[in-house]
């Protein structure tokens, strides 16, 4: 088994590159990686070497659960709402304990201490006994817990000074932090992608964008600037799809409002995505889906769509209480685009103890040649009562 998992993670004990001193060395970390993943953050790993080969000692020593986490230099927040990121009571999780802390810094920073740091300080054993069986405590027998302290350094709480950022922002009438808000570094993300759309409606694309932040530590300040640099006017040179096995290109292609052989909108890109989302066959359209391959010398640019179409046959089923009367059941099952005319065909039955139903279906977004949309309906209803 710990074979296997150093194979998972490019060690093969069994190659010559095992040999060399530093894979090794990289073997015994991750052996002790895996046992404290585990639950057992006393385990000691040796590497002995020899002429013949080399071997791995292991103690494991006993597993343990997290009993209690300390914390060390907190005054912004509460123990209890820092003690709720950690695992208290189950098995001890090195990687997890390392997750929380790194959530833990996120919450810090996410309320203006935005030089938080936070680390572990060390582990130590807590034996304790405990039962089975509540209450019974002859049934009690000794266990082994760890308890964690972390060393937190808040800093200061942050607050914004001064923001500056190019003219066309401001006349976009882009709202920007105030002087004297809280900081808060997720709003920075919030604030990246507003400027993207400020650009975006004002019909120029971004090719850069960074917020440059400076802290002064007196007066518990942060200057932020905005450098921002945009493409000049594009040419659609081409319109490529990718991903589409079920819907062909023309499908789509009807759904944008951008065009080859004319100058990129920006905002015509957003809406088309819109209207992509809107037709029901993706499962999500979202501006990473899009790659733009873009010839500054030219001015043109090649416009890639990758989609990600939902699942051909859909079934399901579902079994619903009717009260006193008993239960009624009911199957779906719908087909994309079986005719090749980029239709839906729709099967449902349903049965209870007072009605039973049928319906088959079948619609497409328009008849072959036009924009009339089409849709044909045979059903079948019965009550018992």
């Amino acid at each position: 088994q710990l074979a296997e998992y150093l194979e998972d993670k490019g060690v093969s004990l069994a190659s010559p590159a095992a040999w060399r001193t530093d894979e090794r060395k990289r073997a015994s970390r991750l052996l002790r990686t895996y046992y404290r993943d585990r639950g057992f953050p006393f385990v000691c790993v040796e590497l002995k070497e020899s002429l013949e080969g080399f071997r791995f000692l292991i103690g494991e020593g006993p597993r343990a659960r997290l009993r209690k986490v300390g914390f060390v230099g907190n005054s912004a927040l509460p123990d209890s709402e820092l003690e709720k990121h950690f695992g208290v009571g189950e098995w001890f999780n090195e990687g997890q304990n390392v997750g929380a802390l790194t959530r833990l810094k996120g919450v810090y920073r996410s309320r203006g201490f935005a030089r938080a740091s936070l680390r572990q300080q060390y582990l130590s054993a807590l034996d304790y006994r405990d039962s089975a069986i509540p209450g019974l405590p002859f049934f009690e027998r000794p266990r082994h817990g760890v308890y964690l302290e972390i060393v937190i350094s808040e800093g200061p709480e942050y607050r914004i000074g001064r923001v500056s950022c190019p003219l066309e922002l401001v006349v976009g009438g882009l709202a920007l932090p105030e002087q004297g808000d809280l900081y808060r570094e997720h709003d920075l993300v919030t604030l990246q992608g507003e400027i993207g759309r400020s650009y975006s409606h004002q019909g120029s694309l971004l090719k850069s964008l960074k917020i440059l932040r400076t802290f002064g530590h007196r007066d518990a300040r942060a200057d932020l600037t905005v450098l921002a640099e945009i493409y000049p006017d594009l040419l659609v040179r081409k319109i490529e799809f990718s991903g589409n096995e079920i819907f062909p290109d023309l499908f789509y292609r009807r759904e944008l409002e951008i065009e080859e052989g004319r100058l990129l909108e920006p905002i015509a890109l957003e809406k088309s995505l819109q209207r992509l989302a809107s037709t029901g066959t993706l499962a999500s359209v979202t501006p990473d889906d899009v790659e733009l391959d873009i010839d500054e010398d030219l001015q043109e640019v090649c416009i890639r769509l990758n989609l990600r179409e939902k699942d051909r046959r859909r079934v399901e089923y579902s079994l619903d209480p009717r009260g006193a009367y008993g239960l009624t059941g009911s199957v779906f099952f719908s087909v994309l685009n079986l005719l090749g005319l980029e239709e839906t065909l729709g099967l449902e039955l349903n049965y209870g103890d007072q009605t039973t139903g049928f319906a088959l279906g079948l619609a497409s977004r328009c008849l072959i040649g036009t924009d009339l949309p089409i849709s044909l309906a045979l059903g079948f209803f019965k009550r018992h009562t």
